[in-house]
């Protein structure tokens, strides 16, 4: 060692993003109309999304029926074109850099009768 360099050597290391830890809570619904839900929920926290959000993932389906989704990037979703008097199953998950965390507990939105 010359006394020029202080022997030290920058090393620069990158981790690998985990999914979110935790699931959306609290996922109601704010109004609900024959054809339409608006659907709220509360997202995860900042330590327990494990890396970037990337979006929220809303997935509803009729009792039976094929499962379709909504991706987000507020804790906010209004499904539209829904049937009329139809319940539905929806659930939400965070998607981050690491991947896609747990569901929330399913919520059942029932759309009204048409008038």
């Amino acid at each position: 060692n010359d006394g020029k360099n202080g022997g030290s050597t920058l090393v620069t290391a990158k981790t690998a993003s985990a999914k979110p830890s935790s699931a959306p809570s609290g996922v109601r619904l704010i109004s609900v109309t024959s054809t339409s839900a608006n659907v709220t929920w509360t997202g995860v926290p900042l330590q327990e999304l494990n890396g970037k959000l990337v979006s929220y993932d809303l997935i509803y389906s009729e009792p039976g029926g094929a499962s379709q989704s909504v991706a987000s990037n507020t804790t906010v979703v209004i499904l539209r074109n829904l049937n009329f008097a139809t319940s539905y199953h929806v659930a939400v998950s965070a998607i981050s850099t690491g991947g896609r965390g747990p569901n929330s507990a399913v919520v059942t939105v029932t759309t009204s009768q048409d008038v």
